[in-house]
C-alpha cells in the first residue's frame, strides 16, 4: 500500500502541554474549552495534561470533555519525572492560571526545552514570559483569547520557532544557576574595611 500522503496545505498537528498541579485555579477548564474551540475552527491540536489533582475535580474536568466530544485530542499523562519526556513531547506549554502564581518553575523548564509559553496575566508569569517574544500573555478565563493565540502559533511554525529559542535564551541569561550566584553575591554586603 502506498504511504498516505498530507493533502496540500494541511497544517502539522501542533502539541500543547499543560504541566503541573491539576486544579481550578490552574485553569484546565479554560484550556480545555479552547481546545473545544480550536477543533470546531479545525485547528490541528492535541493536548497532553501532565500531573495529578483531586479526583473529584479529575473526573468533572473528563466529563466536560467528553461532553464537548473532544476526548480523541486530549490525552492523560499523569506525573511525569522527567523534563524532556514532557518537553520534548509538545511544541507549546498553555499556563492559563487563574490566580496569582507567585513564581513557575514549568514555565522556566519550558523555556529551557525551547518551548514559548501562553500564560495569562496572573502572578509571576511577566517575570518570565515576555509577551509576543517569548510567548504569548493572554487574559484569564478567557477561552477564546487563549484559543486565538494557539492557532496563531498553530499557523505560523517559524513565530513558533522563533519564541522557543528566545525563551531557551531568556532562561539561560536571567534565570541560570551561574546568573542566580552572580546576583546573590552582589548583593551581599561588603566587608567593611577597617582603618590601620
Amino acid at each position: 500500500a502506498a504511504a498516505r500522503r498530507e493533502p496540500p496545505g494541511a497544517q502539522k498537528l501542533l502539541r500543547l502541554g499543560i504541566v503541573g498541579q491539576i486544579g481550578a485555579w490552574k485553569g484546565h477548564d479554560d484550556l480545555v474549552d479552547a481546545m473545544a474551540i480550536l477543533l470546531r475552527d479545525g485547528e490541528p491540536v492535541h493536548l497532553r495534561i501532565f500531573g495529578a489533582g483531586n479526583d473529584a475535580y479529575v473526573d468533572s474536568l473528563k466529563r466536560n470533555i467528553e461532553r464537548l466530544q473532544i476526548g480523541a485530542h486530549v490525552e492523560w499523562r499523569g506525573f511525569v519525572r522527567q523534563q524532556d519526556d514532557i518537553y520534548n513531547g509538545i511544541d507549546v506549554c498553555v499556563m492559563p492560571s487563574r490566580f496569582e502564581e507567585p513564581f513557575s518553575t514549568a514555565a522556566l523548564e519550558a523555556g529551557a526545552h525551547a518551548r514559548p509559553v501562553i500564560c495569562t496575566a496572573r502572578g509571576g508569569f511577566g517575570e518570565i514570559v515576555q509577551d509576543g517574544v517569548t510567548g504569548i500573555v493572554v487574559p484569564a478565563q478567557r477561552p477564546d483569547a487563549l484559543a486565538e493565540a494557539i492557532a496563531g502559533l498553530a499557523r505560523d511554525r517559524d513565530l513558533l520557532r522563533r519564541m522557543g529559542e528566545a525563551a531557551r535564551h531568556r532562561v539561560a541569561a536571567e534565570f541560570s544557576m551561574a546568573v542566580f550566584a552572580a546576583r546573590f553575591i552582589e548583593a551581599l554586603p561588603l566587608p567593611s574595611a577597617r582603618a590601620p
